[in-house]
């Protein structure tokens, strides 16, 4: 029987044979049908990179001739379930070898994995790296989004409050800080004020400090190219970083410092005064104002201005450096001179009002070694609100109404968190 079968099968591949010789056409050939060998290869990931705390970048081997991959990314191990727009997402060609993965949340762990496709035909997954993304250290206190909390140990909080403000530790504390800041937040603050957590100001401590460090204005009295702001995370944007050394007006007042305090003073020195770098008056002179006899009189801004007093308005010199007013519109004498001497030191400043920014953001963050109660939480919101109402009437510190309405402050984060 064994030998009946296998003379059927060499007659049949003999009677193939014969028939093909006898001509058979490329027609008649293609209807002998054969099978494609298609070989999908098998992807490997590497580690992430690029971990914040908000994305992460997933990587892979480079892998050839493909015709797209599929990457999942997951809260799971098993993949049970994949976080939207990883479920999965078709990343086309193979000539990419890495993938940005946005939208995640802070300090927490994921996982990717891929697999490759080639002509319809799905291979294996790969092998499963797991990444954590970067636990902030820069956070809300609630959903209002006014301000931020930045908790340190109590070392590095007794930094913060004995180091000069003009050395390289506590600038490098500040460094520090404004990098958290921005793992949580883009580039969009003009300004970064540091609030610690006090209730009377540390010992040989001013009320509070500023450091510029961005301008790309002229006129100004300091270079217009300016820009120590990307040492401490701002590639364009930031202009000047403060330090207010308490929450609190005082040891026995619940009011918040921002609106009782010198915080219009600091934001003040981005711009001034760098424009005159003479002292006719012990008490007076860079970084604030000095005097001047003019007309035969003792005249200066101690009694005038935002350096005087945190609830003042600006002074019109103060608002010309700041670009809100143009010199045409100083007219007062004492401004007047100071204006004179700026502009024969100086030369006029450019941009002008006409194109001169009027809208600025600021971040506001409280140091602090302790989570902020919930009676600092609420006055500070409501110390940040009066600082930014857009009002021309009232009390306390306001930006808006101690510029004449000519420019505003925006401190909310919820509208530019990543």
């Amino acid at each position: 029987m064994k030998e009946k079968i296998i003379v059927s099968i060499v007659s049949i591949l003999m009677f193939i044979s014969l028939l093909c010789s006898s001509g058979c056409s490329k027609s008649d050939s293609e209807l002998i049908p054969s099978t494609e060998l298609i070989i999908v290869p098998i992807p490997v990931t590497t580690s992430a990179t690029n971990s914040t705390a908000n994305s992460f970048s997933a990587n892979w081997e480079a892998l050839k001739a493909i015709d797209s991959c599929y990457l999942d990314v997951s809260e799971k191990m098993d993949f049970t379930t994949k976080i939207a727009g990883y479920n999965p997402k078709v990343i086309k060609g193979s000539e990419l070898t890495s993938q940005v993965v946005s939208g995640l949340a802070a300090g927490k762990t994921y996982y990717y994995r891929l697999q490759a496709w080639v002509k319809g035909k799905q291979g294996a997954f790969s092998n499963i790296q797991s990444v954590t993304t970067v636990a902030e250290r820069v956070t809300l206190v609630d959903n209002q989004g006014l301000f931020g909390q930045y908790i340190v140990s109590p070392e590095e909080f007794n930094l913060w409050n004995t180091l000069d403000m003009s050395g390289a530790e506590v600038t490098g504390l500040m460094k520090q800080a404004s990098k958290e800041i921005y793992k949580t937040w883009p580039d969009k603050f003009d300004f970064i004020v540091f609030v610690l957590n006090n209730t009377s100001n540390p010992d040989n401590k001013p009320s509070a400090q500023a450091i510029p460090l961005r301008n790309t204005v002229k006129g100004l009295g300091f270079s217009d190219k300016l820009n120590e702001a990307i040492d401490y995370g701002s590639p364009s944007q930031l202009q000047a970083v403060s330090i207010i050394y308490k929450i609190q007006f005082s040891a026995t007042s619940t009011n918040s410092s921002i609106i009782t305090g010198p915080i219009l003073h600091e934001l003040a020195h981005r711009w001034m005064n760098f424009g005159l770098n003479e002292k006719s008056d012990p008490s007076g002179g860079i970084p604030h104002w000095p005097s001047y006899t003019v007309d035969g009189n003792k005249t200066d801004l101690t009694n005038g201005g935002i350096f005087a007093s945190p609830t003042n308005n600006y002074a019109p010199i103060e608002l010309y450096l700041m670009g809100l007013i143009d010199g045409s519109e100083i007219t007062d004498a004492t401004n007047k001179a100071l204006y004179d001497k700026i502009i024969a030191a100086q030369g006029i400043r450019i941009p002008s009002k006409a194109n001169s920014q009027k809208d600025f953001k600021a971040i506001i963050v409280v140091v602090t070694p302790q989570a902020l109660t919930s009676q600092q939480i609420a006055t500070t919101n409501s110390g940040v609100t009066g600082l930014t109402n857009k009002v021309l009437t009232g009390s306390g510190v306001n930006f808006y109404r101690q510029t004449g309405g000519r420019g505003t402050l925006s401190c909310t984060l919820n509208d530019v968190k990543k």
